[in-house]
């Protein structure tokens, strides 16, 4: 191939002067040249891998999002079934009571003392765990303004 005169040499993509270059030079150029494509290429790739890296931290950031919403979903159900096992147990503990009566005839009596003794153990079974619930919380907020007077405060300049 000839251009103004001066004859070229292709080799791969890049382009070499047969008449004004030794052939050494000629190499040099062309891995020259190389090498800035090689360097270009491998910056590009890894400009792609920052942003895989910073896509991949947004994945994993949502990710443990939806895996805190689940588990506070699943911390809410599990304080409605604490509270139901709360009414349950009462009922429970008479109804095991009442069930060492080998005459069944008697049922129709022990019904009527079931109610009467199992609805007031419910109750103060309940009030029970209102009570514990509330002084859990004035125990936390304590334990919470104790640890802040031992902290170091921070006064801003």
């Amino acid at each position: 191939m000839e251009r103004n005169g001066t004859r070229y040499t292709d080799r791969g993509d890049s382009r070499c002067c047969a008449t004004g270059f030794r052939r050494q030079q000629c190499q040099e150029y062309c891995l020259e040249r190389y090498r800035i494509r090689f360097q270009r290429v491998q910056h590009l790739l890894n400009e792609l891998q920052g942003r895989v890296d910073r896509m991949s931290n947004k994945c994993y950031a949502g990710m443990q999002l939806v895996a805190a919403r689940q588990g506070i979903a699943e911390s809410h159900h599990i304080g409605r079934l604490t509270w139901l096992a709360t009414v349950s147990v009462p009922f429970s503990f008479v109804t095991g009571l009442f069930s060492m009566n080998e005459d069944l005839k008697s049922l129709r009596i022990t019904f009527k003392w079931f109610f009467a003794t199992a609805v007031p153990w419910a109750i103060v079974g309940l009030m029970v765990a209102g009570w514990s619930s509330k002084i859990l919380r004035r125990v936390k907020l304590m334990i919470k303004d104790s640890s802040s007077v031992w902290s170091p405060k921070v006064t801003p300049r």
